[in-house]
């Protein structure tokens, strides 16, 4: 296996602009004319209820990333703190696949993530398209990191016990296409793993950005929302990718400050985490709330 040449690194972009954001939903097709309007510039699909911007795509998503995210220090800085969060997802994700094998983390950032898998007993890899975090993360953990995107990437299919992928499917042009990449890497029974905002928290963080009165980016930067997620459309994601018994929960939240640098700030994290994961527990896992959302699926056996 090779890391994607630079060349590359635009073509999933490019498959990403066959989508009609302006007169269709990104997951499901319907027309966008009979969408929900929502605050920042979201529509609301009448079907499958993923929210969606009609905004430009990046023409060099993985530059983008290291220009506008890791190229700032502070950004390497704050994810360099976000141990708890990350060392409880690492705790649950291993509890649903107890016999752990082998993990590939998409956006493995500075390999926190991949530092606390293998500590739980996984054998890893990344994918990374910055090269300065692509680098933080082999020095950390010393373990293979593929610089690109993954869409661009080959990869082996069916090589994969576990993929992970937190916080960003909601900036990729195409999120079915990469959540079908994403199974077929997936050896049978293998578990694919998401993490994401819940659409009601980026809901009223699109209502205080009005009340600040920010206007909705052109959206060129391939950190830019592109779509938001809600327990249905993140389902119904799953099930287009071909992936079987999937839920979605709760995600453990990261309690370190993040632009609320006080402790106020953590205490409040905390206590948002404890409330959703007692409303899920309470209603026998029907109701999802919390700010972030954790949600698996399986690859179907042969």
């Amino acid at each position: 296996m090779k890391d994607a040449k630079p060349a590359a690194r635009s073509s999933g972009a490019a498959r990403g602009a066959a989508l009609d954001r302006d007169r269709r939903c990104v997951l499901c097709s319907a027309p966008a004319v009979a969408a929900a309007s929502g605050v920042g510039g979201y529509r609301i699909c009448r079907v499958c209820d993923v929210a969606w911007r009609a905004i430009e795509n990046p023409t060099d998503a993985a530059g983008d990333w290291e220009r506008h995210y890791y190229g700032d220090e502070g950004i390497r800085e704050l994810h360099e703190k976000r141990v708890s969060g990350l060392t409880a997802l690492a705790r649950r994700i291993t509890e649903i696949s107890p016999s752990r094998g082998r993990l590939l983390d998409v956006g493995a950032g500075v390999g926190i993530f991949m530092e606390a898998m293998q500590r739980a007993g996984w054998s890893v890899e990344g994918v990374e398209p910055s090269r300065i975090a692509a680098r933080s993360a082999r020095e950390r953990t010393g373990a293979r990191v593929h610089e690109g995107l993954l869409e661009d990437l080959d990869l082996e299919t069916s090589s994969f016990d576990a993929l992970t992928f937190f916080d960003a499917l909601r900036t990729v042009p195409d999120p079915l296409a990469f959540l079908r990449k994403a199974r077929s890497l997936l050896r049978p029974g293998g578990v694919l793993i998401i993490r994401e905002v819940h659409r009601k928290a980026e809901r009223f963080r699109e209502w205080a950005k009005a009340a600040r009165r920010q206007r909705v980016s052109a959206g060129r930067s391939a950190c830019e929302f592109r779509q938001c997620f809600s327990p249905r459309s993140l389902l119904f994601a799953f099930e287009q990718a071909g992936l079987t018994h999937a839920w979605v929960e709760p995600s453990p939240v990261y309690v370190e400050p993040d632009g609320v640098r006080s402790r106020w700030g953590t205490l409040v994290k905390q206590a948002l985490g404890r409330a959703s994961a007692a409303a899920y527990r309470i209603s026998g896992r029907r109701v999802t709330l919390g700010p972030n959302l954790l949600a698996f699926g399986r690859a179907p056996d042969p």
